[in-house]
């Protein structure tokens, strides 16, 4: 038997191919589940749940690490954590007491494209914020979160995020 040498990725580079993994899982369950006849309330509640769930352990790991910080530095760092991580690409802008993420592009968007999910079937904007709501609970029960209605021109969606 031939010996085939180990090779080693990079962190970053694993990271991708796991979110890869992990993005076109969820959304071809989704599809699948459509294709099944399940029906989208049921679906909806099902991946809002687990979305909160996620969010609430990410806060639990990550409340720690922010301890005694500003709730205005907390959030914006723990945003970071959850857009990095989810692969999204984002800006900020500041408002009083506040500030709102513009997301720019996002893979969970892109799988969703892909297989030309209808826009109802597209669950990104309700598990987005079903998880940053526990996230931010879990965090600082004083911080909240929400959706904008009409997002900003070229932006997939945004939210204002109260401190």
């Amino acid at each position: 038997m031939t010996q085939i040498p180990e090779k080693m990725l990079p962190a970053e580079e694993l990271a991708g191919r796991r979110l890869e993994i992990m993005v076109n899982a969820y959304m071809l369950l989704v599809h699948n589940l459509r294709q099944e006849g399940v029906a989208l309330d049921k679906v909806k509640a099902a991946s809002d749940r687990a979305w909160q769930m996620i969010g609430e352990k990410a806060g639990a790991t990550l409340k720690p690490l922010f301890e005694g910080a500003p709730t205005a530095d907390m959030t914006v760092q723990s945003g970071n954590i959850a857009t990095e991580v989810h692969g999204m690409t984002i800006r900020r802008e500041p408002l009083e007491g506040a500030h709102r993420t513009i997301f720019e592009a996002c893979p969970w968007h892109d799988a969703a494209e892909a297989l030309n999910m209808p826009e109802e079937w597209r669950l990104c904007r309700g598990g987005h914020e079903s998880f940053l709501k526990a996230l931010y609970n879990t965090l600082d029960p004083q911080v909240s979160v929400a959706m904008d209605a009409a997002p900003p021109e070229g932006a997939l969606c945004s939210e204002v995020i109260r401190y």
